[in-house]
């Protein structure tokens, strides 16, 4: 009888310990994955810089981010390396975005869309969309598929978001069923770089928030699926094929 009174108290105290381990264990850190799920710019806008495409415009969609001879976009080979049997360059210079600005704006300026417009037409896609860079065409009623999303969208969108603290958003997650995760930074910039990094999971998708170091609130927002799928589009393997390079 003693026997077993002692087995039953050590297989109850092993069940304590393991519910007790369960519950201290921190949930994973939110990941953003690659180009084609974070939204962490405006995709209907053009882009324009000096060193692609002669200074003149262009749009970024999924072939910039192929391996081999997009466009006007730059090769990089290593130092005293040679050319490669298979063709390839050592690497390819690619966009590199810093986020959505917050306060989100309603103000569409030279894009086809503003970047609440353009926020709201991603979520819509729901968190298997794979169109963080090509946005596509979107069927249905985009302004519908929004709703779920009307309390994050007015946050993002308010004026007094840049001045909330981790506290007061941690708050505002509380009251709205949200929750608010660190955030596992991803190799685009230094850690050092930022004052503070916070993801709000909110429905299907984790909104990161930004203070860089050089300003005093939230200015920057990258958006991404909480479980993203797999893609559902093959690989531009055309891209593979040699193009002419710009003059």
């Amino acid at each position: 009888m003693s026997c077993s009174k002692s087995i039953w108290h050590l297989a109850l105290w092993l069940t304590l310990s393991i519910c007790a381990g369960c519950a201290a264990t921190k949930p994973p850190a939110p990941r953003m994955g690659p180009a084609v799920y974070r939204l962490d710019h405006n995709r209907t806008c053009q882009i324009i810089t000096p060193a692609l495409n002669r200074g003149e415009p262009l749009f970024i969609d999924e072939l910039t981010y192929a391996p081999y001879r997009w466009r006007p976009l730059p090769e990089v080979t290593a130092v005293g390396e040679g050319p490669a049997p298979d063709g390839l360059p050592t690497g390819q210079m690619v966009p590199l975005f810093t986020g959505l600005r917050l306060p989100l704006s309603d103000a569409r300026g030279s894009c086809q869309q503003s970047d609440r417009e353009d926020l709201i037409d991603y979520l819509a896609r729901g968190p298997e969309g794979f169109a963080a860079v090509d946005r596509g065409r979107t069927g249905g009623n985009v302004a519908a598929a929004a709703v779920p999303y009307a309390a994050m969208l007015e946050l993002l969108s308010s004026p007094r978001l840049t001045a909330m603290d981790t506290a007061a958003i941690r708050a505002w997650a509380s009251a709205h069923r949200a929750v608010v995760q660190e955030l596992d930074l991803d190799a685009r910039y230094q850690v050092e770089w930022f004052a503070a990094a916070i993801a709000i999971r909110f429905g299907d998708f984790s909104f990161a928030l930004y203070r860089p170091q050089t300003a005093a609130g939230w200015t920057r927002l990258v958006v991404f699926p909480v479980k993203p799928g797999r893609l559902g589009f093959p690989l531009p393997l055309g891209s593979l094929e040699a193009t002419p390079k710009p003059e």
